[in-house]
This record gives C-alpha cells, structure tokens and sequence, in this order.
C-alpha cells in the first residue's frame, strides 16, 4: 500500500522538482558576448570629439572586453564627468572607467 502511495506521488514530485529549477535543466547557456573593441573605441572617440566642451581635450580611450578606459589630464571636473557620461552613452559600452586627471591649467607644462 505505502508503495503504490509513493508511485502515484511521483508525478508530482517531477512536477514539483521541474518547477523549482525552473526548467533550466534542459536550455543551454547562452555563448558569452563578444565585443569590438576597435569599433567601440572609434565610436566614443567619435562622440567625445563631437561634443563641444571635450572636442579639444586630449583623451585616450582604450577599450577590452566591452569595458572603456579613459585617460589623459583635463582641465575640470565638469569636462571630466561629461566625457564619462558621453562615452557611457555609446552603444555596446559595458563600463567605463574615467580615469581622467583633473590639473589646473597652471600646474601644467607648456
């Protein structure tokens, strides 16, 4: 009696158990994402350059796996989180980390 009990019981723990994983157990990962990086980099290069207040600016701009470098000094801090925000604004961009350094026009040599 307590088998037949367990043997109708076990469609519903199959049930049960497939509802819980969510079926993941049968769909295949998706392959991870591949990325351009010379063409993300052209494109927020691109973009800082057509954007007035950083047009000038010298900044390099590296990108690996998707992930945007920027680097160079600048002189203020409004120019530094705008060209942050310009190369965030690209499509494909995953990260940027803006390590920009903000100088006084004074401290630097000519």
């Amino acid at each position: 009696m307590v088998k037949r009990q367990l043997a109708s019981l076990r469609p519903l723990l199959f049930a049960a158990l497939l509802a819980v994983t969510g079926c993941g157990l049968f769909h295949k990962k998706a392959p991870p994402p591949t990325y351009n990086d010379p063409q993300l980099k052209a494109n927020v290069e691109a973009a800082l350059k057509s954007e007035p207040l950083l047009k000038d600016r010298p900044i390099t701009v590296q990108s690996q796996n998707g992930i945007v470098q920027l680097s160079g000094n600048i002189d203020s801090i409004a120019a530094k989180e705008r060209a942050g925000l310009v190369a965030a604004s690209v499509a494909g961009i995953v990260q940027v980390k803006n390590n920009l350094l903000v100088r006084s026009p004074a401290l630097t040599t000519p």
